[in-house]
């Protein structure tokens, strides 16, 4: 790269993940927004979520949906599974009660792999809803489910059985029976075939974390002390002095599951749970278990206040140590990846092998106890504020945290809720490819979004269920779910529930939301949600559409003051690589734009910008080449540029460079904020980025003088 002014600062591949502290790790951003880490070392624009099912819609007619049955609704658990090597998604949704309807509703969709409901599953009513008023519903009908639209549900496969399970209602069994056939129904607990125990749990368990295991179900989360029957008298000289007098009825015929349960199965006996058995019951006294996993062959207690090992599990006297002081807060806060669980906990995200813990989320701190914003520009800053922005996580919130490990791409995605939000809006993006590869590092994270702030395009009532334009494009509206006209923005990231299947080399991972929607992740390379309109006769025709989203690299406060405490230029370079030769230019593609302010002056705007594979913008062919000479201040550069002024457009190279100048005046400035950044449009984004490079004179005399 030809420049005439020293580097300040060189990010470089191996790029990294985001920083957001005050004092950072060198050559770190400050804050990247919809960057993906995972192409070996290059900023490049993140995968896409593309519409996959909306089973909110329980009814298929119009009248019914404009009735408001099923809708308003939000996915509470979200599960795949394989049957004879062919794909299925479970989800259950959840709809509180509103004026149209006397029932708040929960129910539960089976589809395969390209959305099509199994026979009769696409409406499985397994509960007949609580109810916002008893008075209007004869006595005889009793709700086998409590409502809960905030709880979660675990799920756990085991064989051809799918058990699940919110921690409220009751602990269910879904069994497929045949070709597009499921049975869904109650878990009947059974006694298991252990020589030496008695006594079984009959029922009355309500998790809301679920474990397979070596070929066991691991149960905790109970919400609750409950009373379970036992399928006989505890003897008192039980041969394995299980479990401790405190938890059993006076009689001993009854046992108390309360949140320091763990139950663990028979192996291979998925509806037995014994209690005499020492590996089949832990206990921590007055403390919570929020979830476990299995690690090597070892059981991981995430506790309210600590971190649990049971040593020694399936043996006549298992141990339960220590292994940290941390509290977890999610039954669904934790994944697997390589060797290590990653887990979340109140103050960050760590991961263990299951000797060691180890905090990997540091560089995130000032984000996740909100002791600082992200060091932007004003431009950058107003860019984002329909997003997530400034990205501070809701510790009051985290009971719903949930994560995925897209094994392809070497990150795990951590779904979290942001400022005063009470759902999950933004996702934490945290590649592990650098620990696991022994390259030193420990990870490097950066945060995906959407935009989520809705813009209303009028203020009338909507009087007429169908509008028809001059191509004779009918629109149904609703004037009960939408008062006014507006273009409401879905927040592709209220991500409320994920779920991933690995299969022969394929990956999938969908995520639910609290719209009730199910969205197909890295299956597109932009955003797609779905829309629809209706025609005369109210027949629903559905359409995907591209909803854009700004892409952010903040590089933060840069430069090294002088002697005299100056710093009096900037210059950017942006090299990025180029895969094919210039496309004809298009008035609607992606511009890519670089922010340079001065510290304690206004903001200094420039673009940089050319027609290419990689970089969508507006800027002509025709404009390509600028001298370095031209201005003095700010310059409109285009890439493809070289700083010597050349007009060739280096069609044939590997890389591009953007080039462009700041001048800061003499007695201002002692440092520069940089912001590159994507603005949205519906095309998608081809982001690519190898190097840039920040420079700046500490000497005095101004740029206009130097060129």
């Amino acid at each position: 790269m030809r420049t005439s002014s020293p580097p300040l600062s060189i990010f470089k591949g191996p790029l990294k993940g985001m920083d957001s502290r005050e004092i950072r790790q060198a050559d770190s951003p400050n804050l990247l927004v919809n960057i993906d880490l995972s192409n070996k070392g290059f900023w490049v624009d993140r995968p896409g979520v593309k519409f996959f099912k909306n089973p909110g819609s329980v009814s298929k007619t119009p009248a019914d949906q404009e009735a408001g049955f099923g809708s308003a609704s939000s996915v509470v658990g979200l599960h795949t599974t394989r049957v004879d090597k062919k794909l299925y998604i479970i989800a259950i949704n959840a709809s509180p009660a509103n004026p149209s309807k006397l029932f708040a509703q929960m129910w539960l969709s089976v589809m395969d792999s390209v959305g099509n409901y199994l026979a009769d599953a696409d409406l499985v009513p397994l509960f007949p809803l609580a109810l916002t008023d008893s008075s209007t519903v004869p006595s005889t009908v009793q709700p086998e489910e409590p409502f809960n639209e905030k709880a979660r549900y675990s799920f756990v496969n085991a064989g051809r059985f799918v058990y699940f399970c919110n921690g409220y209602g009751n602990f269910y069994e879904l069994e497929f029976v045949g070709v597009q056939e499921i049975k869904v129904s109650v878990i009947p607990l059974v006694q298991g075939k252990f020589e030496l125990v008695r006594s079984y749990i009959m029922g009355g368990l309500k998790p809301t974390s679920m474990e397979y295991f070596y070929d066991q179900i691991i149960l905790t989360g109970f919400k609750k002390a409950n009373l379970c029957p036992l399928s006989s008298v505890v003897p008192e000289d039980s041969t394995f002095k299980n479990p401790p007098s405190e938890l059993l009825s006076v009689e001993r015929n009854f046992l108390t599951v309360d949140p320091g349960t763990t139950l663990v199965c028979e192996p291979a006996l998925w509806r037995s749970y014994p209690v005499e058995d020492p590996g089949g019951l832990y206990w921590v006294f007055n403390e919570d278990i929020i979830a476990t996993a299995g690690v090597g062959i070892d059981i991981l207690l995430f506790g309210s206040r600590r971190l649990y090992k049971i040593i020694g599990h399936g043996s006549n006297e298992p141990r339960r140590i220590k292994l940290a002081e941390i509290s977890s807060i999610s039954p669904r806060g934790h994944c697997y990846f390589s060797n290590y669980v990653f887990f979340v906990a109140l103050d960050g995200c760590y991961i263990t092998e299951g000797n060691t813990t180890k905090k990997i989320s540091y560089e995130m701190d000032p984000l996740w106890f909100g002791t600082g914003e992200p060091e932007t520009t004003r431009t950058v800053e107003q860019l984002l504020q329909k997003t997530a922005y400034p990205f501070h996580v809701n510790r009051r919130a985290l009971r719903n945290v949930c994560c995925v490990n897209d094994q392809l791409k070497r990150q795990i995605m951590v779904s979290l809720p942001a400022n005063d939000s009470e759902v999950n809006n933004m996702v934490w993006v945290y590649n592990y490819s650098d620990l696991i590869e022994g390259n030193g590092g420990t990870g490097k994270w950066s945060i995906w979004c959407s935009d989520e702030e809705p813009t209303f395009t009028g203020t009338s009532l909507d009087t007429l269920p169908f509008t028809e334009n001059a191509a004779g494009a009918v629109t149904r509206n609703n004037p009960a779910t939408s008062p006014t006209q507006s273009n409401t923005t879905t927040n592709l990231f209220h991500w409320s529930c994920v779920t991933s299947d690995v299969f022969e080399g394929e990956q999938r991972i969908f995520v639910g939301s609290d719209l009730g929607f199910i969205y197909d992740f890295g299956n597109s390379n932009q955003d797609l949600k779905q829309t629809s309109d209706y025609t005369r006769a109210g027949v629903e025709r559905i359409a995907a559409i591209a909803v854009p989203f700004p892409i952010t690299i903040s590089l933060g406060r840069i430069g090294r003051v002088d002697s005299d405490g100056r710093i009096i230029c900037t210059d950017v370079v942006v090299r990025r690589k180029q895969l094919s030769k210039n496309h004809a230019d298009s008035s609607t593609a992606t511009k890519m734009s670089t922010v340079v302010r001065s510290e304690g002056e206004g903001l200094k705007h420039f673009d940089v910008s050319e027609q290419d594979v990689e970089f969508e913008d507006t800027i002509l062919n025709s404009q390509q080449g600028v001298s370095e000479n031209t201005k003095s201040t700010l310059n409109t550069m285009v890439l493809g540029a070289s700083p010597n002024g050349s007009n060739a457009p280096l069609m044939n190279s590997e890389y591009f460079e953007s080039y462009a100048r700041v001048n800061v005046p003499d007695e201002e400035g002692r440092a520069a904020y940089v912001d590159l950044y994507a603005l949205p449009t519906s095309e998608p984004h081809r982001l690519h980025i190898s190097e840039v490079r920040v420079l700046g004179s500490t000497k005095g005399g101004s740029q206009r003088e130097q060129s």
